[in-house]
């Protein structure tokens, strides 16, 4: 017997036979929780499969009729019996709203957001769930009503010195606990309230931190005025708001192409004048490089290392 023809032989046959178990599943049908039937798997006993057409093949006295090969099942991972009880604590989630409560506010949830907001077991998994991109949107939007941002320590000149403004602590909300404690009251019968937790959030940039770092005087400055179109001037402020509250420190390398990123439509950056080569032509992002003279002037003049620059291939007064 040639071993490859008996593996590309039984490899057709396995490829009409071989089925995956599909393990049940929970669904839900408007807000009506269903639990979906496992199906069993089978597949084809290969060396048992294989012997047999060996045998056949090599007898002296073929079967008149078909030759049976033996066929073996899988058991599906998942079963009816076992997402019963997630599809009942589904039912229930599903029974009536639930009340989110915060320090300030409350929030109640309707049968339908909470639908939206709950993932059934499916693809093996067996426990539900408050996540998904709906839950990621909704809880988003409760982070920016329940939240109150950190301040980082700002520096900020005063005369030929420089200010520490302290930095702020805030608040956050704590996503997987709020989603638990979600959770835990929409499974519940009785108490269908659940609190919106929330934690503290640090600033990058603790007031500590910003006086370690010794910035306590003006190095330089360096000025030059808005001009040109309109969107000339949007280009600028663009570019000196990417560069706003920059801080490089002690031994590091600033670069103004990182600071501000790339000149795109997408992040407001509008067509004007620009020189490449020796011509002027328009271009998104065009007067960029202003903004790239001023911030070199200041920095030249306070005697920083300048390790790379491109200038226009015109002269500019």
């Amino acid at each position: 017997v040639s071993d490859a023809a008996l593996e590309f032989a039984l490899d057709r046959i396995a490829s009409s036979v071989d089925r995956p178990p599909t393990s049940a599943a929970v669904v839900r049908r408007g807000l009506r929780i269903d639990v979906v039937p496992a199906e069993a798997g089978r597949h084809l006993a290969r060396d048992a499969a294989a012997r047999t057409v060996v045998r056949t093949l090599g007898s002296l006295e073929r079967p008149g009729g078909v030759v049976a090969l033996r066929v073996a099942t899988t058991a599906p991972p998942v079963t009816e019996a076992m997402l019963e009880p997630v599809a009942r604590r589904a039912r229930v989630a599903l029974s009536a709203p639930v009340v989110l409560e915060g320090t300030a506010r409350t929030w109640r949830l309707s049968r339908q957001r909470l639908a939206q907001l709950l993932t059934l077991p499916s693809d093996g998994r067996n426990r539900l769930a408050i996540s998904g991109p709906r839950a990621t949107a909704y809880f988003d939007a409760l982070a920016e009503r329940v939240g109150n941002p950190p301040v980082d320590a700002q520096f900020v000149p005063s005369g030929d010195g420089i200010q520490v403004v302290a930095s702020r602590n805030g608040t956050e909300l704590d996503v997987s606990k709020t989603a638990r404690a979600l959770l835990r009251a929409a499974s519940s019968r009785t108490n269908r309230v659940a609190p919106v937790v929330v934690a503290r959030a640090m600033p990058d940039r603790t007031t500590a931190e910003a006086l370690a770092l010794g910035i306590d005087r003006r190095m330089s400055s360096y000025k030059t005025w808005n001009s040109g179109t309109w969107d000339r001037i949007t280009n600028l402020r663009l570019a000196v708001l990417g560069l706003d509250d920059t801080l490089v420190p002690p031994g590091g390398t600033f670069s103004l192409n990182d600071a501000i990123g790339e000149r795109t439509v997408e992040r407001g950056f509008r067509s004007a004048p620009v020189i490449i080569g020796t011509r002027y032509e328009e271009e998104v992002g065009g007067g960029t490089s202003q903004v790239a003279t001023t911030v070199f002037n200041a920095a030249w003049e306070a005697g920083l290392n300048i390790t790379e620059r491109n200038p226009h291939s015109l002269y500019i007064d």
